[in-house]
């Protein structure tokens, strides 16, 4: 898609077949006259899942004309064409954005191009994706970019290689770029740049005054923010704004469509050399942040754990939770209680645990964590944030899963809740029911104990397929196996 072709004409006549004008009249692009008002997302309660796309035409002409599995073949091909070469997370935000675009295109037309017009899928030169793309794609498996209940149009260009970014709306490090690229004129920065709401105008990629225009993202610098340690959810609100919401696509009824991949919530893994909070998924944020907790003492902390094999279910990192019970203050009872709230960092700190922070996923399968402790009487819950019925923004009713007992023999051990089954949750606060309505956000994970307690957590996960299908979580040599296979099978950046 955008991104592949420097010259500035290129691109404002690859944009003018999808970026409408919501003014209600014709509008000049680039010199390519467009139909405006036909069309400015849909409404997001109820997106259903597409299995296949075809595709017609474009800038390779009919040489990959056909209908391919959308999930399958068709958005891991588009990783490897677009940003191939990139660490991991920004695959992952790649594939969403694409597949944000293709969703998008396809609400007003049956087909899409490949090639710079649209997104480029396939080329003589790069015919089949890799496992590193394809992983990216089951990692975000179905979900798209909303603001307002609407898509947006996930604007993507190369961008300028950055050597230097200022990581927060605080952070007055300049833009330094170590090679340019015209593209970055599109490019926005809208969570450093504190642009929310109204005061996100978009990029000039497109039409301003359309409300589902929420910025560009730069491919080379989500590679960039990569390998500072941000995750995808953080680099995608990065460039198109902390206040978009990462939202799944809905099974259709009656379709008999499969589930989508498992998926890590948060996995503790980067590619990172820096060491932030981003490491850590969503539960990068302060154990001691949130108002629920009962007797917890300064000493709590939740800390990225790197590379001590005895210490990690998966992969190379988890995280080492110390819980401080403070005995001087029982605060009305005995025991201590902790919850751990989910939330990317960036965001404003008013919205951790909420749907904004989080991504909004479909309410059926099991949803789980693995944790390691010696520490005896400790107690584990998940919660969520979820609605009882229909598929409105709000998701005001919170609910948690029973708590299970933590097994102390230092070793790893799964905790896992059935979201279809009723026996398996409590409400928990406002509307809550103890039940898990068609959809729902990570919220926390909660403890409970009656002593100091150290824990490792590792591998928080969503098995859409529910608990009778097997979880692809591979042990540690398994991994280290695929990481150094997926090494071998790096695309090129264009």
């Amino acid at each position: 898609m955008l991104g592949k072709k420097d010259e500035l004409d290129g691109i404002k006549e690859r944009t003018a077949g999808w970026l409408i004008s919501n003014l209600g009249r014709c509008a000049a692009v680039g010199g390519v006259m467009v139909l405006a008002g036909v069309f400015c997302g849909e409404a997001m309660g109820y997106v259903e899942r597409i299995d296949s796309i075809t595709v017609s035409g474009g800038e390779f002409g009919s040489t990959f004309n056909g209908t391919y599995d959308f999930e399958g073949v068709y958005l891991p091909g588009v990783v490897d064409c677009e940003n191939g070469a990139a660490s991991t997370e920004a695959l992952k935000a790649q594939a969403v954005a694409a597949r944000t675009y293709a969703y998008y295109k396809l609400s007003t037309s049956s087909t899409i191009q490949n090639g710079q017009g649209a997104q480029v899928f396939r080329t003589p030169w790069n015919t089949s994706a890799g496992q590193q793309h394809i992983d990216a794609v089951n990692a975000t498996s179905g979900e798209i970019v909303a603001f307002n209940d609407s898509f947006i149009c996930s604007f993507y260009v190369a961008g300028s290689k950055p050597s230097t970014l200022p990581l927060s709306p605080s952070d007055n490090t300049a833009k330094t770029f170590w090679q340019t690229n015209s593209t970055e004129t599109y490019v926005t920065y809208n969570y450093p740049d504190n642009n929310w709401g109204s005061n996100n105008q978009g990029s000039s990629l497109g039409w301003l005054s359309n409300p589902v225009n929420r910025g560009c993202m730069s491919q080379n610098g989500a590679d960039f923010l990569a390998d500072k340690g941000m995750n995808y959810i953080d680099i995608l609100k990065y460039y198109y704004g902390g206040d978009i919401q990462i939202e799944s696509v809905i099974t259709k009824p009656n379709s008999g469509q499969s589930p989508f991949a498992s998926r890590y919530l948060a996995d503790f893994e980067s590619d990172g050399t820096a060491n932030l909070a981003s490491k850590e998924g969503v539960f990068g944020w302060s154990p001691q942040m949130s108002g629920s907790n009962k007797n917890i003492g300064s000493g709590t902390t939740a800390t990225w754990y790197d590379a001590v094999t005895s210490n990690v279910h998966s992969g190379d990192a988890s995280q080492k939770i110390v819980i401080d019970y403070d005995e001087s203050n029982p605060n009305g009872g005995s025991g201590f209680f902790l919850r751990h709230i989910a939330g990317a960092q960036n965001i404003q700190a008013s919205t951790v645990a909420s749907k904004t922070a989080n991504s909004i996923l479909e309410g059926t399968g099991t949803i789980g964590v693995w944790l390691k402790t010696s520490s005896q009487n400790t107690e584990v819950s998940i919660a969520l944030d979820d609605k009882a019925s229909g598929f409105g923004s709000d998701l005001g009713t919170g609910d948690r899963g029973v708590k299970q007992s933590i097994v102390s023999d230092g070793q790893w051990h799964k905790y896992e809740w059935d979201l279809d089954d009723a026996s398996d949750w409590q409400a928990w606060v406002g509307a809550g029911d103890g039940q898990i309505g068609e959809r729902f956000s990570l919220d926390s994970i909660q403890f409970w104990g009656t002593a100091d307690a150290e824990l490792y957590m590792d591998d928080v996960y969503y098995n859409m397929a529910g608990s009778s299908s097997s979880l692809m979580i591979p042990e540690p040599t398994t991994m280290l196996m695929l990481i150094g296979l997926g090494g071998l099978m790096v695309g090129k950046r264009r």
